[in-house]
């Protein structure tokens, strides 16, 4: 990834210039903490899920979803209200 990363900021530079660099470098860096907001509700409810799914517990982990798909929303909507 980070010789990926060198290419393409080499690139960027040589056509585009130092601006058009530092405004991509700034954008990256805030894709980079949205995705990781994304990633986290799944991370978080993954063993909340699979526990309540060891335990046969199907009302528990609709529930669950039901917490995570509003949590997605919510994330979703504040980073569309801040771009």
């Amino acid at each position: 990834m980070g010789i990926l990363t060198i290419l393409f900021n080499r690139q960027i530079l040589q056509y585009l210039g130092t601006d058009a660099l530092s405004v991509y470098g700034i954008i990256i860096n805030i894709s980079t903490f949205v995705q990781c907001c994304a990633y986290s509700i799944g991370q978080a409810s993954q063993p909340i899920i699979s526990t309540n799914y060891g335990a046969q517990k199907g009302k528990r982990i609709a529930q669950i979803l039901k917490y995570a798909l509003g949590t997605a929303v919510v994330f979703g909507v504040i980073w569309t209200a801040f771009a």
